[in-house]
C-alpha cells in the first residue's frame, strides 16, 4: 500500500487506521518524512493520543527535530480524547529528557513536577525521581539531587534494583570517581 492513496477511501475510520499503520511502518523504516505525512493525516481523520506519541517519537528519532518532538509531546499531554496513563507518562519523561539535553533545566523540572510524582509508587516513582535528581545534578544542585534520591528510597513499592540504582546515583555525587 505504499503507493495507495488512502485519502480516497470512503470509510474515514478505516483510512485513518491504514494511514496510522503505514505511518508506523515508515517510522520503523526510518523514513521520517513519509511517517510524518501519514501520521498527520491519520490524526486529522481520527484524533488519537497514540498517533500523537508516534509523531513525537518520529520527530525525535527519525527527523532529529527535538523542538517539534516537544510540540507533539505537549499535544499528547493536552489531548482531551481517550487517554492512556502509559503514553502520558512516556511523554512527560521524554519531554523532560529533551529539555535536559538542551540544558533547559527549569522547564524539565516543571514538566516532571506537572506529572505529580509525589503520588506515584514503584517503578513510576523511580522513573520520575531519578529524572528529577538527574536534572538537579546536571544543574549543579547536588544537595537537592541527593535529597530527591534519598526521598525516592523511601517510596513504597520501590524494587530492590531501583533502590540499588538510586544508591549508585547518591554514591556518584557523594564520592565522585576521579
Amino acid at each position: 500500500y505504499a503507493e495507495e492513496d488512502i485519502n480516497d477511501w470512503l470509510d474515514e475510520d478505516l483510512a485513518a487506521k491504514a494511514l496510522a499503520l503505514r505511518g508506523e511502518a515508515y517510522y520503523h523504516l526510518k523514513d521520517g518524512e513519509q511517517a510524518r505525512a501519514d501520521l498527520e493525516q491519520a490524526q486529522k481523520l481520527a484524533p488519537s493520543q497514540s498517533i500523537l506519541a508516534m509523531l513525537a517519537d518520529n520527530e525525535l528519532n527519525n527527523c532529529e527535530n527535538p523542538e517539534r518532538a516537544l510540540e507533539w509531546h505537549r499535544a499528547v499531554l493536552d489531548f482531551r480524547g481517550s487517554t492512556s496513563s502509559r503514553i502520558m507518562s512516556r511523554s512527560y519523561l521524554q519531554s523532560a529528557s529533551i529539555l535536559r539535553e538542551a540544558k533547559r533545566y527549569e522547564e524539565a523540572l516543571a514538566i516532571l513536577n506537572e506529572a505529580g510524582p509525589e503520588d506515584m509508587t514503584g517503578s513510576s516513582a523511580y522513573s520520575y525521581y531519578s529524572a528529577i535528581g538527574g536534572v538537579l545534578r546536571d544543574q549543579g544542585r547536588t544537595d537537592e539531587a541527593l535529597k530527591t534520591y534519598r526521598q525516592a528510597l523511601e517510596i513504597e513499592g520501590m524494587s530492590d534494583r531501583h533502590k540499588e540504582l538510586l544508591q549508585e546515583a547518591i554514591a556518584a555525587i557523594v564520592s565522585p570517581a576521579a
